[in-house]
């Protein structure tokens, strides 16, 4: 009799065990959502579609209007034109080569410039807290922190436009983390070319935070960068240091 009563205990620890778990499944679900339901996303422009006039590598693209802390006050005194070299049958603009997006960074002095005989559609361009993501590995996401009308998202990049309930800088540093990684890798297994497709990008699941929260995350994961950059520059310079005190023997 103890024994079929100690059965029957462990069958239903069994049957709760796995409606608890299928319960804390339920949760986990109901608190993620697609990307598509927190940002609009496209994909960017096929260059080679412009008859292009004149194709030219380009360092020119002021680096002074880069803002790490992402402050509007610092674009007030911008004035686009001063870039701009058009007339009636031409259009100048910079695009975003590869690789000018790394570590959630865009590098700007790694633009390169094109002429067209056209202007370019406004979606296409990159507006400030966009994200643009790599669609080839490794995947990189950052956050545009430039105000400009003239930059060209190519269409190796998809183009993230958040919507209200999240933050850019945050969502940034969440597609840049392991658990959107593997969503990405998952993707693409056992293709050829491993590029991730808008549709599939679009099915991205994210888990929700409030906007405290994101505001939180981001603001932590902004001081662990800025950690990391001087344990690096630390690093180099101790090297430096070592190496002249070593001439010197």
């Amino acid at each position: 009799m103890n024994e079929k009563r100690a059965n029957s205990e462990r069958t239903n620890n069994k049957i709760n065990k796995r409606i608890n778990n299928k319960k804390f499944n339920n949760e986990r679900i109901r608190n993620k959502v697609n990307l598509r339901d927190i940002a609009n996303i496209s994909s960017g422009l096929v260059l080679n579609r412009f008859d292009l006039s004149k194709s030219i590598k380009s360092n020119k693209f002021n680096e002074s209007i880069i803002s790490n802390n992402f402050n509007e006050s610092s674009f007030d005194d911008l004035n686009s034109s001063e870039f701009s070299d058009r007339n009636q049958n031409s259009f100048k603009y910079y695009y975003i080569p590869q690789k000018s997006v790394f570590d959630n960074n865009i590098d700007s002095n790694t633009f390169e410039t094109i002429v067209t005989n056209k202007k370019v559609e406004n979606k296409y361009l990159a507006h400030y807290k966009d994200i643009i993501i790599k669609l080839t590995p490794p995947y990189n996401a950052a956050v545009v922190d430039f105000k400009r009308n003239d930059v060209i998202v190519p269409s190796n990049f998809a183009i993230i436009r958040v919507k209200d309930e999240f933050i850019s800088v945050f969502l940034a540093y969440v597609l840049n983390g392991p658990n959107v990684k593997k969503q990405l890798r998952r993707l693409v297994e056992g293709t050829n070319i491993p590029i991730i497709k808008i549709n599939n990008l679009k099915d991205i699941k994210i888990k929700k935070r409030s906007s405290y929260k994101q505001i939180e995350y981001a603001k932590l994961f902004y001081l662990l960068d800025i950690r990391k950059e001087l344990l690096l520059r630390k690093i180099e310079l101790e090297d430096k240091l070592k190496d002249n005190i070593l001439s010197k023997l």
